[in-house]
């Protein structure tokens, strides 16, 4: 297994080959009814030798158009929880005028083995408004559960997107369909 180097954030991150690579099958999942909010799918794998965890951001589909044209600037914005500080958070880069857009980006976050499970990754999808702008900022929001998943290897899921705020997060379940 080698290490392609990227770039994230501005900063070179070392991923594993095989976690860029995604099974594919003739369901994707993404044929499935979904909230009319679109979905989000994501690979999650912990890294025991580097205590990281890593989240590959790697589309969305069928988001809603909350500008005027009837498109999105959509971005993925991520927390650990529970740690919701601003150094905390990671975010995507912003993709004009799509409703399907392709991120392909890779997070990590530092996490000991011990506390992994008991975390959640909190993902919610926004729309990149400016200041005056009368667009709706939220799409969608999806709480994952770690517990939930097989951390030792890579996981791939798509996530229908949520009301934001309409999840509790100590209640909600892994929502998804693996491939």
């Amino acid at each position: 297994m080698t290490d392609t180097p990227i770039i994230t954030n501005g900063e070179p991150v070392s991923v594993d080959n095989d976690l860029r690579k995604r099974n594919v099958t003739k369901n994707s999942g993404a044929e499935e009814e979904d909230s009319g909010l679109g979905k989000v799918e994501v690979t999650i794998r912990y890294s025991a030798q580097r205590n990281k965890l890593i989240v590959v951001i790697h589309k969305a589909i069928n988001l809603p158009g909350l500008n005027s044209d009837r498109t999105s600037d959509p971005y993925v914005r991520l927390y650990l929880l529970p740690d919701k500080s601003k150094s905390g958070r990671k975010k995507t880069r912003v993709l004009k005028d799509q409703l399907s857009p392709v991120f392909d980006e890779t997070f990590e976050f530092l996490c000991n083995h011990d506390d992994v499970q008991q975390r959640v990754v909190d993902l919610t999808v926004k729309n990149s408004v400016g200041m005056f702008s009368q667009s709706k900022s939220f799409i969608g929001q999806v709480y994952i559960h770690l517990s939930d998943l097989d951390l030792s290897k890579a996981t791939t899921t798509w996530y229908p997107l949520q009301i934001v705020g309409a999840m509790d997060v100590s209640t909600v379940s892994l929502q998804g369909s693996h491939l």
